[in-house]
């Protein structure tokens, strides 16, 4: 990224046609990649591999698309604010707004949560250790018809398991053992598709899940590991483990073996750590906030500020029908993925984000700002239950 000063009011020198030719460009690319990201999101719920990797493959078409238009175009990168200039200042105001923004925005998550979701807040440091990254991601659910199989997953702080005993009258026994800890059913009976679902000691040390039918049916409950460093899991099909064989782990699909440690009893061990925090932290620079931001504020916007000036300045602040229009389709964009009301809200930062693109000349305080407010949700979200 090369030098490039900010640009608070441009004067528009694009002729009218060239400027609707920039527009219907600008809503195409959006189309293109807001049909790629849904396909690749669809994807991810029937591919382990594609699960694993979704958000590496989201952020190349979020960088691919516009570098090849600016490329091909032969357009200035630093017009689009894709420029180091300034990054120290841009980083002490990325800064001081992650300061500013942080108690209002936990205020209002937290009644959101409490009041909107009708969920409980429990505060504690133990909700940030996390079992292994590689058990991130939803697999695909095992086929019921196909013989026992177990998914285990998690979601945060939040431990999934889908398993079948397959065909014919078996029993399967998912016994879980938390060392000085607990581990707790949080959801599990009325997710049942069939069949019955026992538990015993919820929350304690030890949980064991049993399966009997005749039916090849499948099964869910959704579990809270506490207070604890470590995780014990073994499969059990007529009492004997099978654990090396039932069990995939994560949206991979990972073997147990490559997880965690199989014990002389059959049993997975799984540690929890707070390792997880530092690979967030990059993730979220590098595979969200810089590929959304060099494509939203960096192509999208500037071109959209070509195609429809205008500034409706507010005190120190303004807004342009490109900031609006922006951040309209960043909300769009956020909410096809998964079609719930919530992922709209993202239309209220992405107003900040395109401010601060046009007041610094570059996205590296967008991404900066960007990230951390993905940060702040994160650090808050481990808490609701």
């Amino acid at each position: 990224m090369g030098a490039s000063q900010p640009t608070d009011s441009p004067e528009p020198q694009t002729p009218p046609n060239a400027r609707r030719r920039l527009l219907i460009e600008a809503l195409v690319v959006f189309a293109i990649s807001a049909l790629l990201t849904r396909v690749l999101s669809d994807l991810a719920g029937v591919s382990g591999l594609i699960a694993q990797y979704l958000f590496t493959l989201v952020a190349a078409v979020f960088l691919a698309i516009p570098y090849t238009i600016l490329t091909r175009k032969e357009r200035s990168f630093d017009a689009h604010a894709l420029t180091w200039q300034g990054w120290p200042k841009g980083l002490a105001l990325a800064g001081l707004l992650t300061v500013l923004t942080a108690a209002p925005f936990f205020g209002g998550y937290h009644w959101w949560r409490t009041d909107v979701e009708k969920q409980r807040f429990e505060f504690s440091l133990d909700n940030y250790l996390q079992l292994p990254l590689a058990l991130e991601g939803r697999p695909a659910d095992p086929d019921p018809r196909q013989g026992p199989a177990v998914r285990l997953w998690r979601d945060g702080h939040r431990l999934y398991a889908t398993w079948t005993v397959g065909p014919g009258r078996h029993r399967l026994d998912l016994d879980f053992g938390a060392q000085d800890g607990t581990v707790e059913v949080l959801q599990g009976q009325r997710h049942i598709a069939g069949g019955p679902i026992r538990r015993s000691g919820s929350p304690a040390a030890s949980l064991t899940l049993s399966s009997t039918t005749r039916q090849p049916v499948l099964h869910r409950a959704l579990m809270r590991v506490k207070n604890t460093d470590k995780l014990s899991v073994t499969v059990k099909l007529d009492g004997r483990p099978i654990t090396a064989k039932a069990l995939r782990l994560g949206g991979g699909l990972a073997a147990p073996d490559d997880v965690g440690t199989l014990n002389a009893q059959g049993a997975l061990d799984l540690d929890r750590s707070v390792g997880w925090v530092w690979l967030l932290i990059i993730a979220q620079v590098v595979l969200v906030a810089f590929p959304e931001e060099y494509f939203y504020r960096g192509y999208l916007q500037t071109t959209l500020d070509e195609a429809v000036p205008g500034r409706l300045h507010l005190g120190p602040l303004h807004l342009s029908p490109a900031i609006v229009i922006t951040s309209a389709l960043f909300g769009i964009g956020h909410f096809i993925i998964n079609f719930h009301p919530s992922r709209l809200a993202v239309f209220f930062p992405s107003l900040l984000f395109g401010w601060l693109r046009d007041r610094t000349g570059t996205i590296f305080t967008c991404v900066i700002y960007h990230a951390a407010c993905n940060l702040l949700v994160e650090a808050a979200t481990h808490h609701y239950f």
